[in-house]
């Protein structure tokens, strides 16, 4: 799913976590809003360790926060 959110939202600067959760809500209304907190930090924690996920450029955010980008790896 936050694969699909960044690739639907793709931008120069990435795409923010706030942003990926709107459109995890609006596209999976059945998606319980507590639990997607947690599991998104999950994800994009996995996303970064295996290489799929990148941070922009200049970004010094730490965690699940700020900009995520899909890697060219993909």
């Amino acid at each position: 799913m936050v694969l699909e959110a960044l690739q639907a939202g793709e931008r120069r600067r990435g795409t923010s976590v706030a942003a990926i959760k709107v459109y995890i809500l609006q596209k999976y209304p059945t998606v319980d809003a507590l639990r997607l907190n947690h599991l998104l930090k999950q994800a994009l924690a996995t996303g970064l360790h295996r290489g799929l996920l990148i941070r922009p450029v200049n970004s010094k955010a730490k965690g699940a926060t700020g900009s995520f980008k899909v890697s060219a790896v993909l």
